[in-house]
């Protein structure tokens, strides 16, 4: 009743006696409830946030150093120092990206928070649940400053059967493969049985030109299908042949002693005539070179001064 009756004495001042620009500020005290438009508290403490605990009613929330301000399950507001379980839940979800990692400006970086010269970390990405090879392929790039692998940039396989390093075209083809036992192939995945550190190449294309400061190298049959042989082509565009017979584009020249076992050991003849060109003395492509009896020289299947040719077979 005593709330009521000073509105009611308000509003009779404001009546019996408007406000003009010369007249005195009105001023009422007393502690007004939320339906007058006040908040029926007498007083708050420092940094304490007002809200409605009930309707009609304001309570003081008290709050903490670097605290959050939360809501609970029937929304009702608390000050925590953690973050509800949803919400983390959600945040560590940000990195179980359900599809694909999209970025939406031109120029990304995915980085340490490191500084220069104090790089000491590393940045793992992982095709199982662990960067191990018991848990599947993966990659870690260190840092320059790293204890134990300065700089480096490793690529594992899994430790499974069948998980090897393979690099691909854009068409998915395999172009080269690294296995467990060292083993590398080239245009081929296929190696011989116990196989261990060796370099496998598969049958190639035949390159049309020679680059500077360059020696090219492919395979390809030499005599049909199952007669796959080494080529190189230099820089002056000769090619070479090894396969079980060898063919070269010029003279052979060493500055030491060719040895081996005897020519007749090993399936080879000796054809001696002076100035006889070896691809014709021997059989068709059994030429392995030729021989000049005076210099000593190896000179090429098609040279017609040879005086001794070597041929397989």
């Amino acid at each position: 009743m005593q709330k009521v009756s000073r509105v009611v004495c308000a509003v009779l001042v404001l009546l019996l006696f408007p406000f003009s620009a010369s007249a005195q500020r009105l001023s009422l005290s007393g502690i007004y409830g939320v339906s007058a438009g006040g908040t029926g508290l007498s007083s708050t403490t420092i940094n304490q946030l007002l809200y409605s605990s009930a309707t009609n009613v304001i309570a003081g929330l008290t709050t903490a150093n670097n605290g959050v301000l939360i809501t609970s399950g029937t929304g009702a507001p608390s000050i925590s120092s953690t973050l509800p379980s949803a919400t983390q839940d959600n945040i560590t979800r940000l990195g179980t990206i359900a599809t694909s990692l999209l970025f939406t400006t031109s120029n990304n970086n995915i980085t340490m928070d490191t500084a220069d010269a104090s790089d000491t970390k590393f940045l793992a990405f992982s095709g199982g649940g662990a960067s191990v090879d018991t848990r599947g392929g993966y990659l870690t790039l260190y840092g320059n400053e790293h204890a134990t692998n300065a700089g480096q940039v490793r690529l594992n396989a899994g430790n499974v059967s069948g998980a090897v390093l393979v690099f691909s075209n854009p068409a998915a083809n395999d172009r080269m493969t690294i296995t467990s036992s060292g083993n590398i192939g080239f245009g081929t995945s296929s190696f011989g049985t116990s196989a261990a550190g060796v370099l496998s190449q598969g049958i190639g294309t035949a390159p049309s030109t020679s680059p500077a400061d360059v020696v090219q190298e492919w395979v390809a049959d030499w005599n049909g299908a199952g007669t796959a042989a080494k080529y190189f082509r230099t820089e002056e565009g000769s090619v070479h042949i090894f396969g079980s017979t060898v063919t070269l584009a010029g003279a052979l020249t060493t500055p030491g002693t060719i040895k081996s076992t005897a020519a007749s050991d090993i399936g080879w003849t000796v054809q001696n005539a002076a100035n006889q060109a070896c691809n014709t003395t021997c059989t068709v492509g059994a030429c392995v070179v030729g021989i000049d009896a005076i210099t000593t020289a190896f000179l090429a299947c098609t040279d017609v001064t040879a005086d001794s040719c070597l041929c397989a077979g």
